[in-house]
């Protein structure tokens, strides 16, 4: 009879060792440059709401409450760039005239910071019917004008 040698394989104890993964602390520069973007987004997202509240006072009385929530959907992302993409004209109550709607242009754009020549060509494609005898070169030039009667008025404190 032939005897098997066996040998016993004894495994070592596996020593556990615990990672710790250092992450790096923001330099004081990325802390300073983190808040001062996030106060800026906070100060944007402050005059957007402004914006839009003095948009919802003013326009109530002459549309209807779809029209105004598409309006204040169009507002926003004017804000965020310079005409919203894609625009479904807004109907406004025939009270308003073109003066008007030229000084509630006029008055979120100077908000916004925007240029004439942008917040005309907003309101030309917004309000696309009341202005539509009106060249967008034209509401530029005349956005501001006081000289006529108006229900809407210029202000430039909304922001």
């Amino acid at each position: 009879a032939v005897a098997a040698e066996t040998t016993a394989v004894v495994a070592a104890p596996i020593e556990e060792v615990a990672i710790t993964e250092t992450t790096p602390q923001p330099t004081e520069y990325e802390v300073l440059r983190a808040n001062a973007i996030a106060e800026r987004e906070r100060a944007s997202q402050a005059k957007l709401e402004r914006v839009l509240d003095y948009t919802k006072q003013t326009m109530v009385p002459y549309m209807s409450e779809a029209e105004l929530d598409r309006l204040c959907g169009y507002i926003t992302e004017y804000n965020l760039g310079d005409t919203p993409c894609e625009v479904s004209p807004v109907s406004v109550d025939s009270a308003l005239k073109s003066i008007d709607l030229m000084h509630f242009g006029w008055n979120i754009g100077k908000a916004f910071g925007k240029r004439r020549i942008h917040t005309a060509t907003f309101i030309k494609r917004v309000f696309a019917h009341a202005l539509r005898d009106l060249e967008i070169t034209t509401i530029e030039r005349k956005m501001s004008h006081t000289e006529s009667e108006c229900r809407i008025k210029l202000n430039g404190e909304i922001a």
